[in-house]
Order: C-alpha cells, then structure tokens, then sequence
C-alpha cells in the first residue's frame, strides 16, 4: 500500500485526486457486490477504503475504525439486497365477518401433512352450504381462509376456516358458522396464476419470504385471501398473510 501511495504522490495532485478515487470506488464497488456473491468481499472493501482514504476523509476515518466499520457496511448492503429480493407487502387489513366451516389439519410444513387432504373438501361443502343461505352477498363474494393453532398441542396441528366474507349475520345459518376477524396489519405475499402452484407460493413465505423479512409476527390468524377469481370461481389471485405488530 506504501509503494501505491508513493507512485500516486509522484503525480500531480488533480491527477491523483482522479485516479485515486477510480481504483478505490471499483475495489469498493466489486467488494460489496462479492458480499452477495463469491469472492474475497472484506478483502477488496478493504483496499478499497484504504485507497481512497489517500485522498477522503470519511473514507481515512472509517479505514481508521476498522472491522467495525466493515460490519456496519456489509450490515447495510445486506440488508438492501435481501430487502431487494423479498417480494413482502404489508398494509393495514379491515374487521371482516366470515360465514364458513372449519376443520382441523396437519399444517403443510409437517411432515405427516394432510391440508390439501382436509381443506379442498372443506371449502367445497363451505361453498355448497354457503350458495344456499339466504343472505346478502355480492356475485363473486371474497373468500378467505384462515388458520390458528389448535389447543390439542400436536406438532403441527391447526384449525383452518373456510368463508366467505357477508356484510351482515343471517338468521339462519344453514349449519355454517361465524368468524369475525378484527382489523389489523399483514405482512402478506401474491400469488397470481393457477391456484395449483399455491401450494409453492405457501412454502415459499413461510419458509423464505418471511423469516428474511424485518416483519415480527403478533398473535393473530394467518389468512388466505382469494382476492381476485375468475367467472367459475376458480382463484386467480391469492394474497398469504400473516399477522405482524
């Protein structure tokens, strides 16, 4: 690094300022690109920084703080690009009141799994129950389907409730139930497509999506919000919630 520096002194100072900062930023620059992809990261921030610290202040005091002020970098770039690639929403959900059925399953993230055993079946026999009762509905009412834990402790147990959301309770409920689901914030993602790759999009979130994200979950339902479908009621857009503080 001595040797560099004293080739650069030998150039006249406009020259030297120019030239300088050109090898810095790019071993900066190919430094925190490697931090995302192979290659010697640390390595290169690091002569880069020391580079421009020939001629940068900030850069001369952050070289001077050392390892530290690398962790705060690689910190931040990291943060970016998995922000970058997460494909995370959040908003602020209404109260909604569903009328539907619910079941007990073994969640998909478990290996004895039976959701799609238990929750196809179910919201066929909601709908059917569901188209029969006299209450004010719109043509395509949204249907959404939401999860808890169930209180039996089993590894993977959960109660899954299927509905359609209804304006107001009908006096006859035609053997369905009520749930009311209060307002909140989701952090959700979109699955769009045939409601065959849903599945994919489910393991996705929770497995991926989710735990990547800045998000801290609150006690609260998961949801399925079958937000978008098409003229037979087959789903076209789904949102995957959860719910976050």
């Amino acid at each position: 690094m001595e040797k560099l520096r004293n080739i650069l002194a030998k150039l006249p100072h406009p020259v030297r300022w120019a030239l300088t900062v050109f090898i810095g930023f790019i071993l900066l620059i190919a430094g925190l690109i490697m931090m995302v992809t192979p290659g010697p990261g640390l390595l290169f921030i690091f002569f880069g920084l020391s580079i421009l610290a020939f001629e940068i202040e900030w850069a001369r005091e952050l070289n001077k703080q050392g390892m530290q002020g690398l962790e705060k970098i690689v910190s931040k770039v990291k943060s970016w690009f998995r922000r970058k690639k997460l494909m995370i929403e959040s908003a602020i959900f209404p109260k909604r009141i569903l009328l539907g059925l619910k079941a007990n399953f073994i969640a998909a993230t478990h290996e004895n799994s039976n959701a799609q055993e238990v929750i196809g079946p179910l919201w066929g026999e909601m709908s059917w129950r569901f188209f029969q009762v006299p209450v004010a509905r719109d043509d395509f009412p949204l249907g959404i389907g939401a999860m808890w834990e169930d209180e039996s402790g089993q590894p993977g147990a959960m109660v899954y409730f299927a509905g359609y959301e209804v304006k107001e309770v009908p006096a006859d409920l035609s053997g369905l139930e009520i749930l009311e689901i209060p307002e909140g914030r989701y952090a959700y993602l979109t699955h769009s497509g045939a409601v065959s790759g849903l599945p994919a999009t489910v393991a996705n979130f929770y497995s991926t999506q989710f735990p990547q994200s800045d998000f801290q979950r609150r006690p609260g339902m998961d949801l399925e919000i079958y937000s978008e479908v098409d003229e037979s009621m087959t789903p076209t857009k789904v949102l995957v919630a959860v719910p976050v503080l």
